[in-house]
């Protein structure tokens, strides 16, 4: 079995590129507190959609958790050494962070109070209330 599930931050925030195909791949690293003060940066991609998804919903910072599969690969390196690589390849991710951190794009309203906050009456104007004034 080839599953991986983690829990960290965003080091950065997510890269997006398109292949020649037209597909979505999100590239970023996710940093994974472990035992002992000890850190992990792990390498992860995710395609098409969720990483579309992915990108505009969290920021450098953002506490995510992903769930996929590891995947291995090699290239050669400009002097011809092989570098080794180990990447998880993201299937699933839940965003963490408390709600009010999100940035929410369907529900960007300016709402104007005119500076007034508290009750007020129909025509707008302040009503002041005492703690003496309510029943509990």
């Amino acid at each position: 079995m080839n599953q991986f599930a983690g829990i960290g931050r965003l080091t950065k925030d997510v890269q997006i590129r398109q292949t020649s195909s037209g597909k979505s791949v999100g590239s970023f690293t996710l940093a994974i507190n472990g035992y002992n003060d000890h850190t992990d940066f792990i390498r992860c991609q995710i395609w098409d959609k969720r990483a579309d998804n992915l990108a505009k919903f969290t920021h450098k910072g953002s506490q995510i958790g992903v769930t996929g599969r590891i995947n291995t690969g090699s290239y050669q390196d400009r002097d011809g050494k092989t570098v080794y690589t180990t990447d998880v390849v993201v299937g699933q991710f839940d965003l963490l962070d408390p709600k009010q951190d999100k940035p929410d794009p369907y529900n960007q309203q300016n709402v104007d109070d005119g500076g007034v906050n508290g009750p007020q009456t129909d025509d707008g104007q302040q009503i002041d209330i005492q703690d003496d004034d309510l029943p509990f």
